[in-house]
C-alpha cells in the first residue's frame, strides 16, 4: 500500500542489536500506537562511524495517525527506550531500536529538520521512503521521492534486501 495526497507520516527505523527482536517489538508498538499503514522492505546496511559492530537493519514505515511533532517525537523515543535503548555515548553506537520522523507530509522544520536530512544521504532510507510515498513531493527539492530514488546515487553499490526480515516485519500488518 503507498501513501495518497494527504499528509502522510514516514517513520525511518533500524536496528543492530537483537534486531529483528527490537524492530518487531518497536514496529508493533509503533501500529498499537500510530496505526501502521505499510511497511517497506528491509534492508541490510553496514554500520556509519568507526566502531566495530553488526550491520543494521533498516527501513520505513508509513502510519495512518496525524500527531503534532511535539506529541510525536516522544512517543517514539518511548517505544526506544521500551525495546531497551539508552540514548548518550556515541552517535554512531550499536542500538536495540532506532526511530526517527523521516517526513510528515510536505511539513518542512528548520529545528529539528524536517524532511530528514538523512533522506538525502542514506540510498536505502530513500528507496523505502518511495516505496511507501512514491508521488510525495520532497518540499525542498519538489521532486517526488521515487524520482529522487531513480537519480540520486547512481554511483551507490546495490541495496541489500533482508527478505526474512520484511517477511516478519510486514506480518505485523496481518
Amino acid at each position: 500500500m503507498v501513501a495518497t495526497k494527504s499528509s502522510p507520516l514516514l517513520i525511518a527505523f533500524g536496528a543492530n542489536i537483537e534486531p529483528l527482536v527490537n524492530l518487531h517489538k518497536g514496529l508493533t508498538l509503533l501500529h498499537d500506537s500510530l496505526g501502521v499503514v505499510a511497511i517497506s522492505t528491509v534492508y541490510r546496511t553496514a554500520p556509519l562511524g568507526e566502531i566495530p559492530q553488526p550491520d543494521y537493519l533498516n527501513g520505513a514505515l508509513l502510519c495512518q495517525a496525524q500527531l503534532p511533532y511535539q506529541q510525536l517525537k516522544p512517543l517514539l523515543r518511548e517505544i526506544e527506550n521500551q525495546c531497551g535503548r539508552v540514548r548518550g555515548g556515541h552517535p554512531y553506537a550499536p542500538r536495540p531500536l532506532d526511530l526517527d520522523i523521516a517526513m510528515m507530509g510536505e511539513t518542512v522544520l528548520s529545528t529539528p529538520p524536517l524532511p530528514d536530512p538523512d533522506i538525502l544521504e542514506r540510498p536505502f532510507l530513500l528507496h523505502a521512503l518511495a516505496q511507501l510515498a512514491p508521488d510525495l513531493n520532497h518540499p525542498l527539492l519538489h521532486t517526488t521521492l521515487a524520482q529522487l530514488a531513480a537519480t540520486l546515487h547512481p554511483e551507490a553499490p546495490p541495496l541489500v534486501v533482508d527478505r526474512e526480515a520484511t517477511r516478519t516485519l510486514q506480518g505485523i500488518l496481518l
